[in-house]
């Protein structure tokens, strides 16, 4: 049985069916069960045009995780869906579990906090005053965000921002390594990380090495606005013992296009270095009424087109969006379109996809994800269970890419 905070999936040596799935009820400690009937499990798998290498090259980066040789890389960007971080959360802990990494990495964290915006629950940042944030969605005009869309710049010496990652199931989530990206002058003369040493400097990058594993620091900028301006996108933080390393990053109400005015993604994905980037986008390009299939196909080919430049050898997976409502009660007549031109553009250049939209049952189903208390009272976002829920199968469409631990029950309790 997989449990996620209230969610129970019955589930038999790691079988795609899943049977009758309960809830808890908000009124008693009887759990309320029923068939999840609306979901399309058949349809949660990814689907690439050629399957053989896809299957082939996956398995070999669990291969090698599984025996040390190297973690298996995960890039996943994308829009609010991502930016909370509870989809994307809950598939990183079942990858952990399934690849038995007792080192756990928490990977890429932007401090959102600071750019006033909602950060991910499972880590906390605070800092000084100084800090000017930027972002994709409020502007037009291409730029350095990095690849949470997002960057904030230090207007004067001595800002500072303190990460601190939260505990887990009781137990310290320690990290011996932190990436930080930047852009500004040099590292060693105007960025410090508390009680750390600047072990490697790289474009756009430096690492820097705590004395001890720490589960906290205190990243220190030195800004000029007018002589040298010092950005800062995000920082990886990096168990070195981690089997599995899953870096999630959004920002809310992005889109393809709003992705396209990141001048320095290429740099960024190359940096991270993934065996494999998701893409997450599309449901605010649909959900605009100046949505255009050929605009957006042609928006998702050059961003495609980017990242693959950056890892050439990656593989890339295309998420479909999931279905909603207008005004809370009206189909998008324009999500089958932006479904479609992600399988043509997939088919076109490669990639993969993993179709949420029909898992989730196609046109409509979101009233059947909110009568079963998954979606949130927008009707266009889901709540933390059907998140859970998202980052679940869509663990189970990739961990099915290969054959290894199909013989391990899956066993998940919070």
């Amino acid at each position: 049985m997989v449990k996620i905070k209230g969610i129970a999936i019955n589930s038999l040596a790691f079988m795609l069916t899943l049977l009758p799935f309960s809830i808890e009820s908000g009124g008693g400690n009887e759990p309320i069960n029923f068939p999840l009937s609306f979901i399309n499990f058949s349809a949660n798998r990814i689907d690439f045009s050629t399957n053989n290498l896809l299957n082939n090259q996956f398995s070999t980066y669990v291969e090698n995780a599984v025996r040390g040789v190297e973690p298996l890389r995960i890039l996943h960007i994308g829009d609010s869906h991502i930016q909370a971080d509870i989809f994307t959360s809950e598939t990183r802990k079942l990858f952990a579990w399934w690849l038995s990494d007792s080192s756990v990495c928490r990977g890429y964290t932007f401090p959102y906090g600071i750019a006033e915006t909602n950060n991910p629950a499972d880590y906390v940042v605070s800092g000084s005053k100084g800090w000017l944030s930027t972002r994709i969605t409020r502007t037009t005009s291409p730029g350095n965000f990095g690849i949470a869309g997002m960057a904030v710049e230090a207007m004067q010496n001595g800002c500072y921002i303190d990460f601190k990652v939260k505990p887990k199931e009781g137990e310290r989530q320690n990290f011996d390594l932190v990436k930080v990206y930047f852009e500004g002058a040099l590292a060693n003369e105007n960025i410090n990380v508390s009680n750390a040493l600047l072990t490697e400097q790289g474009r756009g990058y430096a690492i820097f090495k705590p004395l001890n594993p720490v589960d906290s620091f205190r990243l220190t900028m030195n800004g000029d606005s007018v002589k040298s301006r010092m950005l800062f996108y995000g920082a990886e933080l990096i168990n070195s013992h981690s089997k599995f390393r899953y870096h999630a990053a959004g920002v809310n109400g992005a889109s393809v296009s709003s992705y396209l005015l990141v001048e320095n993604i290429n740099e960024q994905v190359s940096a991270i270095n993934p065996q494999v980037v998701v893409v997450s986008l599309g449901t605010n390009d649909a959900f605009s009424s100046a949505f255009n299939a050929i605009t957006f196909a042609s928006n998702l080919k050059l961003l495609i087109e980017r990242i693959s430049a950056a890892v050439p050898n990656a593989l890339i997976i295309l998420t479909t969006p999931s279905d909603h409502f207008l005004q809370k009660r009206f189909s998008n007549p324009m999500l089958e379109q932006a479904r479609n031109e992600i399988y043509n553009v997939a088919y076109d250049t490669g990639c993969g996809v993993w179709d949420f939209y029909g898992v989730m049952g196609g046109e409509s189903s979101m009233s059947y994800w909110a009568r079963f208390g998954l979606s949130a009272p927008d009707m266009l976002h889901l709540n933390g269970k059907g998140y859970r829920l998202k980052g679940a199968l869509l663990f189970m469409a990739m961990a099915s890419l290969t054959e290894y631990g199909f013989d391990k029950p899956i066993t998940i309790t919070d």
